[in-house]
């Protein structure tokens, strides 16, 4: 079914290009963007940048908290596009609960009133007011805004916690509940908030997204809002539907340390290789990258690879890492989370992918030994 959707896609894409890919003339959006704390934060600043995103990779606004209180006048070009909005405390807490709003004119207010969940969002604009109706729903019928801040306090417990049944019945409710309104309200509305809902359901499980969030991208979306940078998501995301053991690796091209381009294709043609995607802050990507160093040396000179992809912010960033850490093999980067190129790795922290001369799909994320025992059955000696 994921493949006859995937189908449609690439040839209603090919008809609607030109609604899509062609440049529209530039609009510039203003946004007053101001908020409180209901408690007293810990937090000095509130991040504004693009969904998905994260402000160790992509260029970030910040908004000052003062006594409880921030205010910004916020000025883009990427109009109708989702950004989020978030406290200085869940980057350190690494449980991100962003309030997210739709780049359009609008006065938007935000209130934080418990850590660790993310704000209450009051806006002018008909496009976040039924973005913000649609949330309220949610949290109003199935206490969705409390299963997620009970899901992380499970989680930091240092314990093996077990919740009661009744406990887990009722988060199972709340999660399904919630679930089952979002597909209705995409069956029933075609709006950008729609499109919002589509690509969020993709971001946080590209493989597993019920056929209706397709169907109906396919069948209507598709045609819908020119130019939103989350067209352009969505479709990469479908086709990196096909990134499986057995499927194909996707063609990136991105440029090295010196900003020479390069294919990942041309650089992995007719070689045994490991696509490492890792980051200089990612402290346990880097530990599995290094232990690949003396695999590398063993095996280079009879047909074996490995091509790391790099998520930074800044080039310098990689370039440290990897004069630290010792990687002898060629490193490209992916800057500011592109929308075209990070779309690769499921994982939030990156993944590694081991492939066939022919670009097939070996393994994912294997283990050094697991690549070991694979190489030896690939590659022997003579």
């Amino acid at each position: 079914m994921n493949k006859l959707l995937s189908l449609i896609l690439v040839l209603m894409a090919s008809t609607a290009t030109a609604q899509i890919t062609e440049p529209a003339e530039t609009t510039v959006v203003s946004l007053h963007i101001e908020g409180k704390f209901l408690y007293t934060p810990c937090d000095t600043v509130v991040y504004i940048l693009p969904f998905p995103g994260d402000p160790r990779t992509v260029p970030y606004a910040t908004a000052r908290v003062r006594d409880g209180r921030f205010s910004y006048d916020f000025v883009t070009t990427d109009a109708t596009s989702p950004y989020s909005l978030w406290a200085e405390g869940d980057l350190h807490r690494g449980f991100y609960t962003p309030g997210v709003f739709l780049t359009v004119n609008d006065t938007l207010r935000f209130t934080f009133d418990r850590p660790h969940r993310s704000p209450l969002m009051q806006a002018l604009s008909a496009d976040n007011r039924e973005l913000a109706a649609f949330r309220d729903t949610c949290n109003r019928r199935f206490a969705f805004r409390e299963v997620v801040e009970r899901s992380y306090d499970f989680a930091c417990k240092g314990e093996d916690y077990r919740p009661s049944p009744e406990e887990q019945q009722w988060r199972v409710a709340g999660i399904t509940g919630k679930q089952a309104y979002e597909e209705e309200y995409i069956r029933t509305h075609h709006t950008l908030t729609t499109l919002y809902l589509v690509m969020d359901c993709m971001f946080k499980n590209r493989q597993y997204t019920p056929a209706v969030y397709d169907s109906v991208y396919c069948a209507d979306l598709i045609h819908r809002f020119p130019g939103n940078t989350m067209h352009e998501y969505i479709r990469e995301q479908m086709a990196a539907r096909e990134m499986r053991v057995g499927g194909r690796m996707i063609d990136i091209t991105a440029p090295d340390a010196d900003g020479r381009m390069h294919s990942l294709a041309d650089l992995t043609r007719g070689r045994v290789a490991w696509v490492d995607i890792w980051a200089s802050w990612c402290a346990p990507c880097r530990e599995k990258s290094r232990a690949m160093i003396p695999v590398y040396e063993a095996w280079k000179d009879r047909g074996f690879t490995v091509v790391g992809l790099s998520r930074e912010q800044k080039v310098d960033h990689m370039v440290q890492a990897v004069r630290r850490d010792g990687y002898p093999w060629t490193n490209l980067v992916l800057l500011n989370d592109d929308y075209r190129r990070w779309y690769l790795s499921d994982s939030f922290f990156g993944s590694t992918f081991l492939l066939d001369r022919d670009g097939t799909i070996l393994a994912i994320d294997p283990t050094r030994e697991e690549v070991e025992t694979l190489l030896e059955k690939l590659l022997p000696s003579d």
